[in-house]
């Protein structure tokens, strides 16, 4: 797997206007709603129900060490097909690097840990990737962080959606 995309193309979002993407455009008002006055919602707050037809291509992963590794809680469907395998139980940066490829791992980590840093959610427009193994496939990827105490970010939403 790769990508042909560099660092520079994760992009925090400030905003709606940030995101062009119809289905990240309602996840994100969604998760706004949801965080309210606070920095960030909570994982409680987030009902999968809510965003049924898009789970699929979600994946769920709570925050190990302050971001030096996250454990996939969820690999949505079509995620485990473009993945080739369920990563759900798995830690990015200790066990996906021989399934994934370490270029597409560095990738994820690097928009991950972006997440962490900003404190804010990030976006990347659009990647192109060979995961599938049928050529290239362009996506576009949200990510917004959750917080279970209200100050550190403990679980990420991250989704994508391919074009």
């Amino acid at each position: 797997m790769e990508t042909s995309t560099t660092l520079q193309d994760i992009l925090p979002v400030k905003s709606v206007s940030d995101i062009s993407d119809p289905g990240h455009i309602r996840l994100f008002d969604y998760w706004s709603e949801k965080r309210g006055s606070e920095r960030f919602p909570t994982p409680g707050s987030i009902d999968l129900l809510d965003f049924l037809d898009d789970t699929s291509s979600w994946a769920m992963l709570d925050v190990i060490d302050k971001g030096r590794d996250f454990d996939v809680v969820l690999c949505g469907s079509r995620l485990v097909e473009f993945l080739g395998e369920d990563m759900t139980g798995k830690y990015l940066a200790r066990d996906m690097g021989k399934p994934l490829g370490e270029v597409f791992q560095t990738r994820l980590l690097s928009v991950f840990q972006s997440v962490m840093e900003t404190a804010g959610p990030v976006a990347v427009f659009p990647q192109r990737s060979t995961a599938l193994k049928k050529g290239y496939v362009t996506v576009t990827t949200l990510t917004l962080p959750l917080s279970a105490n209200g100050r550190d970010i403990t679980r990420l939403i991250h989704s994508v959606h391919f074009h």
